[in-house]
């Protein structure tokens, strides 16, 4: 039996998931940037925001008080490509630099329909080339990202390899999503047990993000070659629509010889490592610790 807090998250996301319709998208947006809004106002007292603009789009520093470690995470956020602005993007960014104690950069990526593929793809890598330029060693970078910001971590690293940039030190998936043509086994199976998403809601996202581009790898990096890919740490919940996903993404990154381990909290749903659960603080101690071991 799930706990008595997992039970009313699930409560709460099933209310949230009636307003997640393809109709409803400007409401998706502004929910979703309110619940950024409030998760940066929990660590408030210890992050300090420092929003900047990068060419066409905006990111913002997640800046931790004291001194802190080396090395720092790009963090990108998900939202189906179509939803997620700088408020959100900071408010796990904010989570992430207060857990791990190191900066965070979150970039706000433009969305679609206004913006469709390669748009968001194309911020993501000009978001690395920021940090670059700013002097920080691809080596000392942790890539992390939720659902389509997962997903786009990966198609990342594909093109830091294709550009011959330095590669990331790793990547930490949380419910990625990596194949757009929605052809994993969980889309039916836990079509009922998932609280968060649904497969029209993704559907939409795909016809107004990728459209007639949803194999390319760039938009599901599960059709590209991993091969030289840093090493990755994901995360899924049991019973969410994508967790076919992370399990082709792991079996992918594994075939190509990336160190590649998968983490499934059973039971639970879509981005889980996003809500205050207890699975939710177990799951950022093992970013935490992969962010040190990796960086060590």
């Amino acid at each position: 039996m799930p706990h008595l807090m997992t039970t009313l998250m699930r409560t709460q996301l099933h209310a949230v998931k009636s307003m997640m319709k393809p109709e409803k998208l400007q409401s998706t947006r502004a929910l979703q940037d309110k619940l950024g809004e409030l998760m940066a106002r929990v660590h408030s007292s210890r992050i300090t925001l420092f929003p900047i603009a990068l060419d066409g789009f905006q990111g913002c520093w997640a800046l931790p008080t004291g001194s802190p470690r080396r090395g720092m995470l790009l963090y990108v956020h998900g939202g189906g490509y179509t939803a997620g602005d700088l408020p959100y993007a900071t408010g796990f960014g904010s989570v992430l630099a207060d857990q791990v104690g190191r900066p965070v950069f979150c970039p706000a990526y433009r969305l679609a329909p206004e913006h469709p593929f390669p748009a968001a793809a194309q911020d993501a890598l000009a978001a690395y080339r920021y940090l670059l330029e700013q002097g920080i060693p691809g080596q000392e970078i942790i890539l992390c990202g939720e659902s389509a910001g997962g997903g786009l971590i990966v198609s990342l690293a594909l093109q830091i390899k294709e550009a011959g940039l330095p590669m990331p030190a790793g990547m930490v998936p949380i419910s990625p999503w990596v194949d757009l043509t929605l052809s994993g086994a969980s889309y039916t199976d836990n079509k009922q047990a998932d609280p968060c998403l649904t497969r029209e809601l993704l559907a939409y996202d795909v016809e107004v993000y990728a459209g007639t581009n949803a194999r390319h790898p760039l938009a599901s990096p599960i059709f590209g070659d991993l091969t030289g890919l840093p090493p990755a740490l994901i995360y899924a919940g049991g019973d969410e629509l994508l967790l076919s996903d992370a399990h082709m993404l792991q079996g992918k990154l594994l075939s190509c010889g990336v160190p590649a381990r998968l983490v499934v909290e059973e039971g639970l749903w879509h981005a889980y490592v996003l809500y205050g659960v207890k699975e939710a603080r177990d799951a950022l101690e093992g970013i935490a610790a992969f962010v040190e071991e990796t960086l060590a």
